[in-house]
């Protein structure tokens, strides 16, 4: 005979109940049911269990230890259950990532999309941020990830996953002076009323230190207007408001959509900005975290393959 819980369920509502009629009736089942059920058990256990009386049923010793272990058994699959379910609650919740204008616009919906695919009960929160900002709010623990660009140095303060890499390239109107060239000479960006990002982003920064590089000032740009995000410089260049750099993922998707001229700098080695994906070194004791750190980690692998 198997040894089936329901048999065990049934012996102990008898022993419960001294009856095996009223088990009969609690348990919605035929009293000889009953009476077969504990035959069985007394027969796999080679011991007999109850011992028949005028009042009913009573519990032989055996029967008290049986009682015991059974108990004790649903009380292990009881708890059993409470750990799994903990287990599956890990799984539903809400991760909040500060993401600057490139990774949250154009990398991470690809890989949350991915992610929800496996686990539809995982929700996100992007918080559009520039670099600095995101990597600040990464710091105090007001989010869970941060999605940037950033250099070696910073990096070494988190732990890392490789995103993409990208380059800044020159953007402009279809119509202006500089569209039909193949490559723009950094000087000429002095010459025409520039769009640009706000101070503290990641491309305003890598604009500059690219301004420097070759012995120019960044003050000596024409900066016509200042603005939040990318899509918003892209939107303004488009309109012939001026000329900009940005990056090149988002740049070359413009392009592609005749918005925009995406043209690259006339530099040797033009220098190439790598986007990461980052978290505080400290493990975060956090099981759905560490399951989407796994995760890009695994994404981004199988995509470099």
């Amino acid at each position: 005979m198997d040894l089936r819980l329901e048999i065990l369920k049934s012996f102990l509502k008898v022993a419960e109940l001294g009856s095996f009629s009223g088990a009969a009736i609690q348990l919605k089942k035929s009293q000889g049911g009953i009476s077969q059920q504990i035959a069985s058990l007394e027969e796999y256990f080679g011991a007999e269990l109850f011992k028949r009386t005028m009042k009913g049923v009573k519990l032989t010793e055996e029967g008290k230890v049986l009682v015991k272990r059974a108990k004790e058994l649903f009380e292990l699959l009881d708890l059993a259950q409470k750990e799994i379910n903990e287990l599956k609650d890990e799984n539903r919740g809400k991760i909040l990532i500060a993401a600057s204008t490139i990774p949250g616009e154009h990398l991470l919906p690809v890989i949350i999309s991915a992610f929800k695919s496996q686990n539809p009960q995982i929700n996100f929160e992007l918080e559009s941020s520039d670099s600095e900002l995101s990597l600040r709010k990464l710091e105090e623990k007001q989010v869970d990830f941060a999605a940037v660009g950033i250099n070696m140095m910073t990096l070494q303060k988190f732990d890392s996953v490789e995103l993409a890499r990208e380059q800044l390239v020159v953007i402009m109107s279809p119509e202006h002076p500089l569209a039909e060239k193949k490559q723009i000479h950094i000087q000429d960006l002095l010459q025409y009323p520039f769009v640009t990002r706000d101070s503290t982003s990641g491309t305003r920064i890598e604009t500059e230190k690219l301004l420097e590089k070759a012995g120019l000032v960044p003050s000596q740009l024409q900066i016509h207007l200042t603005l939040a995000t990318t899509e918003s410089v892209i939107t303004a260049v488009s309109e012939g408001l001026g000329i900009s750099m940005i990056s090149s993922i988002a740049a070359f998707k413009a392009a592609a959509a005749n918005r925009i001229k995406a043209t690259p700098l006339k530099i040797p080695s033009p220098p190439v900005r790598s986007l990461y994906l980052v978290r505080l070194k400290q493990k975060s004791q956090d099981r759905l975290l560490d399951l989407f750190w796994e995760f890009v980690k695994q994404f981004m692998m199988k995509k470099m393959q």
